[in-house]
């Protein structure tokens, strides 16, 4: 093997030098330009900064005199103490139920208007719609300061207005959820609660609802009274007395006989109601007023007055509550569930359900059989106690509901039950041939349900085997 020359070794070195000699300098020279390249600029700042009211709170306001399309104009009054009300309503009626933080938080809203940027100075101010606005606010101070501003249309990218301070042409952008209080007509700013909630913890009991109808006859539903515990008359805890009578559907009864609590209105329409404005509305006169709604506890009655359709939108009623009686509000059709309930919309499938030992007797009837069975709790037979939980467990399966007088001799069964107090009258069911496989249970005579014959076979059926000491067949 051949010997490198000094001379090439030579050339070598040189060349591994200049190698080295480059990167040092590349590394250098990155390093230098990665030190010198600027940092981002910081974002420019928010253009919120102008506010109108610097010096001022809703604490110092006392007077917000508003004008806008929807209203031809109406005053806001605070005093000192923060009371809010509205000068209009004050002059027409001293019950008055304000919205009253709604109130609060458009007083409030004035200390925090400010301008997210100014638009165009000394602009032609028709472009803006600030020319002819959708609404001017005059905001008087405790200092006497009074100031002006008026809003215009809404921004192109939506969610601001435009917007300018008396006295000047400058045009500012501001936010539309800060002034849209001032938009409003004046009936927004009253409370549209027709009556306070129910009160949970009193639990009072419905005593009474009666439902008053134009041609209609009563709708009248009534509490069944309350015993000792070990007395207990029924499941269910009200009862139909008008136009029927007969238990109803707790569950299916709730909204008609709670939906007074709490109750809202859609819209507030009038306050001050006078002669004239009850004629005009239809809740003038009792007899020809479309509905009235009476709920009672053990402790008050309110009222629901339910007049003529409002004519500007056929889809509700005024009506009138008797928590709030100077004011006239507008609620929806559809929110008036008392106008059209009719009884088979609440009747309980287990429409007598009376306990065994808040009787006296029970009295069957069957062809040729006829029974007084009376009860004394602790004597009472098994046989019968089996006997009676088929009794109580009828149902019915498909409203009836017809005025047609059934013959005598299409009677299958009749059971009545008498009652240790007197002041219950006697309930009568009535069990009746039909067809189509179907038999009619008349209640207290009226024909309210059909059941499957299968059920009236078994009761016939099963009061031959109480008689007869046989057991008691429940499969219907």
């Amino acid at each position: 093997m051949k010997k490198i020359s000094n001379k090439v070794k030579i050339i070598l070195f040189s060349l591994t030098g200049a190698l080295i000699l480059t990167a040092m300098i590349l590394i250098l020279w990155f390093t230098e330009i990665k030190e010198d390249i600027p940092p981002p600029p910081e974002p420019p700042p928010v253009q919120n900064t102008l506010s109108f009211f610097d010096n001022y709170s809703g604490e110092d306001v006392r007077e917000i005199r508003i004008t806008n399309r929807n209203d031809s104009g109406y005053t806001v009054l605070v005093t000192p103490d923060g009371d809010v009300s509205i000068a209009e309503f004050e002059e027409r009626s001293e019950d008055i139920p304000y919205n009253t933080q709604g109130l609060i938080n458009a007083v409030n809203s004035i200390g925090k208007i400010f301008s997210r940027e100014v638009v165009e100075e000394d602009a032609d101010l028709g472009k803006y719609g600030l020319d002819i606005p959708t609404a001017e606010v005059n905001v008087k101070f405790a200092d006497d300061t009074s100031v002006t501003f008026y809003i215009g249309d809404y921004t192109p990218t939506g969610g601001d207005l435009y917007f300018r301070i008396e006295f000047t042409r400058d045009v500012h952008v501001v936010n539309e959820n800060i002034i849209s209080a001032f938009s409003r007509e004046r009936y927004y700013w009253m409370s549209k609660q027709l009556f306070s909630d129910y009160d949970s913890e009193k639990a009072e009991i419905i005593t009474r609802a009666e439902i008053l109808r134009k041609g209609k006859e009563p709708f009248i539903i009534e509490a069944i009274p309350s015993v000792a515990l070990e007395e207990t008359r029924s499941f269910n805890t009200h009862k139909l007395t008008s136009p029927i009578g007969v238990e109803i559907d707790q569950i299916k009864s709730a909204q008609i006989l709670f939906g007074l609590f709490g109750m809202y209105a859609d819209e507030a329409a009038w306050v001050g109601l006078e002669e004239l404005d009850y004629k005009n509305t239809g809740t003038d006169d009792p007899e020809n007023t479309e509905c009235i709604v009476k709920i009672s506890t053990e402790s008050e009655t309110i009222t629901l007055t339910v007049g003529d359709l409002e004519p500007k939108n056929k889809q509700g009623h005024f009506v009138i509550s008797s928590e709030h009686p100077d004011v006239l509000y507008f609620v929806r059709t559809e929110n008036l569930p008392w106008l059209a309930v009719k009884a088979e919309d609440l009747i309980a499938e287990m429409f007598l359900t009376p306990y065994i030992y808040s009787l006296e007797r029970v009295l069957i009837e069957a062809g040729e059989i006829s029974l007084d069975v009376p009860i004394s709790e602790g004597e009472t037979s098994e046989a019968f106690r089996d006997f009676y939980q088929f009794l109580v467990a009828a149902r019915g399966e498909e409203l009836f509901m017809s005025e047609t007088t059934l013959p005598e001799q299409d009677l299958l069964a009749r059971i009545t039950y008498v009652y240790k107090d007197d002041t219950f009258a006697p309930d009568i069911l009535e069990y009746y041939k039909s067809e189509n496989l179907k038999s009619v249970i008349c209640v207290n005579g009226v024909n309210l349900f059909k059941v499957r014959d299968l059920y009236t076979t078994r009761l016939v059926e099963n009061i031959n085997s109480y008689m007869n000491g046989g057991d008691i067949n429940y499969d219907w």
